[in-house]
């Protein structure tokens, strides 16, 4: 019996591997997004055919990436400010991520597409708040006052914010393809500690990892249930003296063998929302 059995979650979205996102970030004219293909297939193929940058273009020295890392913190600020859950921060973070490495060269507002960003997550979670509440919580973190209260915020002042943010939304819904699908690592991750039998300290530890994983391209490069027993196995190596018990453990509850880790893991991903569908 797999850890997955009886776990909620939507489908999950197409990987991308190291190589690809590196190559899309450094393609001659990555503005264009011109022939993306959307599956997941011919955009490898697409990328094999295309020169490989060396060796010192990771993927964080570009600064598209770097401008990404920190609108994930001011997606994470905003969201615990309008009380979002952890799915819906995770989402947002997540579609930043795809916008900057499908359109690096972007000129939309850092602030506008972070923002846009978080709107988009909470219609695909289904946790939809006003869009006035989203901008003027958004507004108050970018001034100078962000100690004070959201609802003091003129409407003249949400008003103007609203047609950047609008724009960038159609920015993100184009950069994703209008591909809402999502799988998430949390139902994983909270089942997978209680089976280990982790002290709280270790869960909420491997917990905050599994938050930080998503400031990140790694949600991006491999299945949910590949973060979510990353993010145990970490935290229990911080605060074990035998760390490799937890990883048999985890290898066990997966039914993950040798190196098809990464396939099987993609199968329980497969075969879960599959019988999601059915019920």
């Amino acid at each position: 019996m797999s850890i997955l059995d009886g776990i909620p979650g939507n489908n999950r979205h197409p990987f991308m591997t190291r190589s690809y996102i590196v190559s899309l970030l450094y393609r001659e004219g990555s503005g264009s997004r011109a022939g993306r293909d959307r599956n997941g297939t011919q955009a490898h193929q697409n990328a094999s055919s295309t020169t490989a940058p060396s060796e010192r273009h990771e993927i964080f020295d570009h600064p598209a990436m770097a401008t990404a890392a920190k609108s994930c913190v001011f997606i994470k600020k905003l969201a615990l400010s309008l009380c979002f859950p952890a799915r819906t921060i995770s989402t947002a973070q997540l579609l930043v991520h795809k916008s900057y490495i499908f359109q690096a060269n972007t000129s939309i507002n850092t602030t506008d597409l972070a923002t846009a960003c978080l709107f988009v997550a909470a219609k695909m979670e289904e946790t939809i708040k006003k869009i006035r509440d989203i901008l003027a919580h958004s507004y108050m973190l970018s001034s100078s006052q962000p100690k004070g209260d959201p609802q003091s915020v003129p409407a003249s002042v949400t008003d103007k914010m609203r047609p950047g943010v609008l724009v960038a939304e159609q920015f993100v819904l184009n950069a994703i393809g209008f591909d809402f699908r999502t799988s998430h690592p949390h139902h994983m991750y909270v089942k997978m500690a209680k089976l280990a039998g982790v002290s709280q300290a270790t869960a909420a530890a491997g917990w905050h990892i599994l938050a930080d994983a998503y400031y990140t391209t790694l949600p991006i490069q491999y299945p949910s249930a590949v973060i979510a027993a990353g993010s145990l196995c970490l935290a229990w190596n911080l605060d074990c003296s035998s760390p490799q018990d937890i990883n048999r453990f985890v290898r066990s509850a997966l039914g993950i063998t040798g190196d098809s880790a990464f396939a099987r893991a993609e199968s329980l991903d497969r075969r879960r929302r599959n019988s999601t569908s059915d019920s």
